[in-house]
């Protein structure tokens, strides 16, 4: 137990880390150009800022930990100006069963996160998209030297996933290889291995659904839910 507790804050630290990487490469929002006819401009309202291409979508993600399955849900709208995530998690340890259900929504300036089995959360400033890959694959000439080689990252190219272009990269933490790959700046595959090769996280897309409507409520704290401010 010890050890797999050690093992889960580790793997929770590269996460971390590789979303530093991601999203800490200054890539800057795009203005949506106002080209609508005035007739959809009055039922739509524009986006002042593009973080994606498509203005909606609905990503299924599958995780697998050691035993621990996960599922998680991925829904955009209105060109990154909404965000939120649905994660589901099923671990069985000891003869036991323990599930959660937790929520992370990235709306209107701030980052709600909340369990839906507790019925608590807390809400603070938003700093950027919370899909992980903001940026999409890092541009390697905006690191230090130093920090290419000491977390030996590599461009890995291009590689279909779902029927999507995706690009890669690898890079090493504490002894734990990450590989990457992302389409239009959302992950979509990663895999990290142990010293010796071995895989033993892997998050992946099962579908993608772009353009689709996305019900209001996903972006909304549901009633009996109690939010704190950080």
């Amino acid at each position: 137990m010890k050890n797999f507790m050690k093992l889960l804050f580790q793997t929770s630290f590269a996460l971390s880390l590789l979303v530093i990487f991601i999203t800490g490469c200054g890539s800057k929002k795009e203005t949506v150009p106002e080209t609508k006819p005035a007739a959809a401009q009055e039922t739509v309202k524009p986006a002042t800022n593009k973080m994606y291409k498509f203005k909606s979508a609905v990503i299924y993600y599958d995780a697998d930990l050691m035993g621990m399955v996960q599922t998680q849900t991925f829904f955009v709208d209105n060109y990154g100006e909404k965000e939120a995530r649905y994660s589901l998690m099923k671990l069985e340890m000891m003869g036991q069963t323990v599930e959660t259900e937790d929520v992370e929504i990235n709306a209107d300036g701030f980052v709600t996160k909340f369990d839906m089995k507790k019925k608590t959360g807390s809400k603070s400033k938003s700093y950027g998209s919370i899909s992980g890959g903001q940026s999409g694959v890092p541009d390697a000439s905006s690191f230090s030297k130093d920090m290419m080689e000491k977390y030996k990252f590599k461009e890995l190219g291009e590689k279909e996933i779902l029927g999507k272009k995706c690009k890669g990269y690898t890079m090493v933490f504490n002894e734990m290889k990450v590989e990457a790959w992302s389409w239009e700046n959302v992950p979509i595959l990663m895999n990290m291995l142990d010293k010796n090769g071995k895989q033993f996280i892997t998050i992946k897309a099962t579908k993608i659904e772009t353009d689709v409507a996305v019900p209001a409520e996903k972006f909304t704290v549901p009633a009996g839910v109690v939010i704190k401010d950080n």
